[in-house]
């Protein structure tokens, strides 16, 4: 048997030993010899060296008598060992279990892996399959050139920062805007951005900063995205105004964007975009509202029935309710700015009521997968995923007859049974009054305007509306905001992303290399997933928190406290010799010493 060089050689001999369960040792291993032996007692040994004329590598001798048994572990099968054997698991499933690989490795080999060495074959795989992270940095510049290759009128913006000590080009920050998106994003959507920040998971961290908008089935449309060092003014106000020249934004006039309450991107907002209105995510004030020890259920439901209600005298009966309960609460409430969260106060411009950033929750969980690869997989798993989307979004109503898209279909017919209990009264000049429930609305179809403001901050006529069109015997859906029809929608997703080469066909740029921003290694283990807050649901859908649960004595069945913490007396047990009472134990041991005596 012949191989084409010593190291074809000893992975056969690997294989060979890990496949019959026998551990070996190298006697002798040069460039042109290699013998292998077995165990002390044992006699199994084969030697091979190179050939005449050094053509290939030959098997000279062979002693194949074994007489050791076979080993549970085995030394071959070494972290690259085990990597080689599930690199195409790994390649399918970059987050491949542990648990499983080493479920696999005894059910096939017969041998016992430690968690550890699987810990290192699943980083040394993902090394193979994605190369090192100096190479990544070093083709980013091939990758931006690439980028500009196929997307001309694109924006890709690479920024780079020299090291003080070395003055080696280091990365800093990448901007990616695709010029199809922003102009269907010009066209086809309601002009509201959802900002958000989401981290990395890489060993380099930094934040994966991304813009995002709701198209006409409000669903989320990527407008653009950026990986930056750190969530933080300077990285924000950098990475708006690029957005802005994009989208050809001035001052903000007539836009909205919504966004968490990160304090450096309010001041960026606030400087770039002096006349948008900013809204921030009523989750995340809920959250910080209910630490300050607002957390009771009716505070809870007021809370948001507060920041859903549409008209500012039905907003201030509820802050009234709020305030009689607990005056505090609904100072605080007040205290974070209604203006920002509370749908009685949003600007009836953009058409849009959302009051939460959840379009950009939907986009970092869709990029999800992608945040623990490096940053040219990550960035090309974004693109390719984006690509795909706008192609399936765009054969969705390809032989729809609906005017409509689904999602505003199926709000439409909602108010439409909503309707049925309004009792209508026209006043001329398609003006109405409209009563239901004890309240009464005024509604104007020339001006699509009822008191109730749904109609104008959702662009959907609202039920009190519906009443008054189906009285004049009219149909609905001419009454709905153009944004939210099938022809913006089809605007909006008729601009397809360009395909690219893959890496090997890159043409490399000499003398354009860049490295990795520098690494500050942190203390402990890595953090792969987002710190859960105790009033959040965890991954089983079940509160973590015990807050609010009455202790109960396992003694005396009381509440308020617990076993450890009982001040009465407790109670005695039932025999003497039991382990609770050590005068019992005491007698129980004299009297097993006299019986052994």
């Amino acid at each position: 048997m012949t191989f084409e060089s010593g190291s074809q050689f000893k992975a056969a001999v690997k294989n060979y030993a890990v496949y019959n369960g026998f551990n070996f040792r190298f006697k002798r291993s040069t460039e042109n010899i290699v013998e292998v032996v077995c165990q002390e007692h044992c006699p199994w040994r084969i030697y091979a060296s190179w050939g005449p004329m050094r053509e290939a590598f030959v098997i000279k001798a062979v002693n194949d008598e074994h007489r050791c048994n076979r080993a549970p572990t085995n030394i071959q099968a070494d972290y690259r060992w085990i990597a080689e054997h599930f690199l195409d698991a790994i390649r399918r499933d970059m987050n491949y279990k542990v648990d499983h690989m080493m479920q696999e490795l005894l059910e096939k080999y017969g041998i016992i892996v430690s968690r550890g060495t699987c810990y290192n074959a699943r980083s040394w795989a993902r090394k193979i399959l994605h190369g090192s992270l100096n190479e990544h940095y070093q083709r980013l510049p091939c990758y931006v050139a690439e980028l500009q290759k196929v997307g001309r009128n694109s924006t890709f913006q690479l920024e780079v920062v020299h090291d003080i000590h070395n003055s080696l080009p280091r990365f800093s920050r990448l901007y990616i805007c695709f010029e199809p998106l922003a102009r269907g994003f010009r066209e086809g959507c309601r002009p509201v951005i959802g900002l958000d920040g989401c981290f990395s998971k890489t060993e380099l961290k930094g934040k994966l900063l991304s813009a995002v908008g709701r198209d006409g089935n409000n669903q989320m449309f990527p407008i653009a995205w950026a990986v930056v060092e750190g969530e933080n003014q300077a990285s924000w106000t950098w990475f708006i105004s690029l957005l802005m020249t994009d989208l050809r934004i001035i001052n903000g006039y007539g836009w909205t964007i919504i966004s968490d309450q990160q304090k450096g991107l309010a001041n960026a907002v606030a400087g770039l975009l002096p006349h948008a209105e900013h809204r921030n995510c009523a989750r995340h004030i809920y959250s910080n509202w209910k630490k300050k020890g607002h957390s009771s259920d009716i505070l809870r439901n007021l809370f948001w029935k507060a920041v859903k209600c549409t008209t500012r005298e039905g907003f201030q009966r509820v802050i009234g309710q709020m305030e009689t309960l607990k005056e505090a609460a609904a100072q605080d409430f007040v205290e974070v700015g209604v203006q920002k969260f509370c749908r009685a106060f949003i600007s009836e411009k953009p058409k849009c009521e959302v009051i939460d950033n959840n379009m950009s929750e939907c986009f970092n969980s869709f990029i999800l997968p992608s945040r623990s690869q490096p940053i040219i997989d990550m960035l090309e798993y974004i693109r390719r995923a984006v690509m795909e989307r706008i192609v399936k979004k765009r054969e969705l109503f390809s032989e729809s007859v609906d005017s409509l898209c689904p999602q505003i279909r199926r709000v439409l017919e909602d108010n439409r049974l909503k309707c049925r209990t309004c009792s209508v009264i026209h006043a001329g000049y398609l003006k109405f009054e409209v009563s239901t429930h004890g309240e009464g609305f005024v509604v104007d179809l020339r001006a699509q305007h009822c008191t109730c403001r749904y109609w104008a901050i959702t662009g959907i006529p609202c039920p009190h509306s519906i009443a008054c069109i189906h009285f004049i015997r009219a149909d609905p859906t001419n009454y709905i905001n153009e944004w939210l029809k099938r022809d913006s929608y089809q605007l909006a997703y008729s601009y397809g992303i360009p395909p690219m080469n893959v890496k090997n066909l890159w043409r490399e740029n000499e003398g354009s290399y860049l490295f990795p921003p520098l690494m500050k290694k942190q203390p402990g283990r890595p953090k792969r997933r987002r710190r859960i807050d105790a009033s959040e649901a965890g991954p089983s859908g079940v509160r973590l928190t015990k807050k609010g649960v009455q202790m109960h004595c396992s003694l005396y069945n009381q509440g308020g406290h617990n076993r450890k913490t009982c001040n009465n007396t407790r109670p005695q047990p039932a025999y003497e010799g039991s382990k609770s009472s050590l005068g019992g134990f005491s007698k129980l041991l004299k009297s097993m010493t006299k019986f052994q005596v």
